[in-house]
């Protein structure tokens, strides 16, 4: 009797532990969190319609007979704008685009922009998420090793640091150069 008082509050309403049912794991509570912040989500939703958009390209784009084509020069249909139609007395029949129009004009060689820009979308995307990973990698990586040896001494004799500080410190080395800048030196040394 004494319990079941102890779980209705003085307004008649049952407890909290008991209105909010059995307790939620914390995937569980992440993804609630997650879905409850609308930036998020926009986030999510941009990402997968870009995922969509380089699917679908990757499908038109690729094959023996591509539905569009980035590699077809058409010589007289060089620098067409956006929406243009192609030229049908000097391209060949079965040279014409399927979708009977240049979507985004055509480059200077004749080629369809927008199929390329399709082509282009699943290298750029890879190429953003295999960087992404490198990333993470490394940064648990060493944040592994400045955590686990943290205030560890190396060093000889009485010079010595610890670990934690000695990533620390060159990890702000590293951020104190301006990105650009770093770029710049980057394409300097690495001549292709």
């Amino acid at each position: 009797m004494k319990a079941e008082a102890d779980a209705v509050s003085p307004s008649g309403a049952m407890g909290a532990v008991d209105a909010a049912g059995p307790p939620r794991s914390p995937a569980q509570l992440a993804w609630q969190a997650f879905w409850r912040n609308r930036a998020a989500v926009a986030g999510m939703a941009t990402v997968l319609a870009f995922f969509a958009v380089v699917l679908v390209g990757l499908v038109l784009t690729k094959g023996a007979h591509p539905v569009l084509d980035p590699r077809e020069v058409r010589l007289p249909d060089r620098l067409k704008p956006p929406m243009a139609r192609p030229n049908m007395e000097a391209v060949a029949a079965a040279h014409l685009p399927r979708l009977g129009r240049y979507l985004l004009g055509t480059d200077e060689l004749g080629r369809d922009v927008f199929a390329r820009m399709l082509e282009g979308g699943f290298v750029s995307l890879s190429v953003g998420f295999v960087a992404v990973g490198i990333a993470v990698a490394l940064g648990i990586l060493i944040g592994g090793i400045a955590g686990h040896y943290g205030r560890t001494w190396i060093g000889m004799g009485r010079v010595g640091l610890a670990v934690d500080t000695l990533i620390t410190g060159l990890i702000d080395v590293m951020l104190s150069f301006p990105t650009f800048f770093l770029i710049l030196t980057v394409v300097a040394v690495l001549k292709p």
